[in-house]
């Protein structure tokens, strides 16, 4: 009922991207095959780039349902 009020959050960036619940889906490493040995210390603002995601950054194989809340710009 409260879903279309809710967004993101993804405060200071501080958060690991695949290890942290910080999109509210749980943690992303449990949405792909594998987490590449690269990326698995990336923080959020760490795919930041000038208020737009970088994801030219990851090595790590993306999956449709991970590039749809990618789309979504940071907040």
């Amino acid at each position: 009922m409260f879903q279309a009020g809710f967004t993101i959050r993804i405060g200071n960036g501080a958060s690991r991207v695949w290890y942290d619940n910080w999109s509210g889906k749980g943690p992303l490493c449990l949405k792909v095959s594998h987490v590449d040995i690269q990326d698995r210390d990336l923080r959020i603002i760490d795919l930041i780039q000038d208020g737009k995601w970088n994801l030219n950054l990851l090595a790590t194989p993306l999956n449709d349902e991970i590039n749809r809340l990618f789309l979504q710009p940071p907040l």
